[in-house]
């Protein structure tokens, strides 16, 4: 089970980033135009069920590292250094596999 909800989290977060740069592809293309609007909440509605059926599989525990891995780590493209256990970590030099099997088993 811990390596299927491993596999969701990061399909998650692999669509998320795949999503952002869509999205910043197609805000290029608008200011390519010479137009001064961009794309804002057009994939909410998905992003939105898509965050909420991801959250209820992971349980809210994994769902919270999960997220700060995305956002404050900026996936992992950050140095954010945490401890557990007493063991240093840095996202940098692991993957989020990595990542997920540390906390997970916490």
């Amino acid at each position: 089970m811990i390596k299927h909800t491993h596999q969701i989290a990061y399909n998650y977060a692999m669509a998320n980033i795949t999503q952002s740069v869509a999205v910043d592809q197609v805000n290029t293309a608008l200011r390519a135009l010479g137009s001064d609007n961009y794309m804002f909440s057009l994939c909410e509605p998905i992003e939105s069920a898509y965050t909420k059926l991801v959250e209820s599989l992971l349980g809210p525990e994994l769902w919270d590292w999960l997220t700060w891995w995305m956002y404050e780590t900026d996936n992992g493209q950050r140095k954010m250094e945490f401890s557990i256990h007493g063991v240093e970590y840095n996202p940098q030099d692991i993957t989020l596999y990595r990542f997920l099997e540390i906390v997970d088993a916490t």
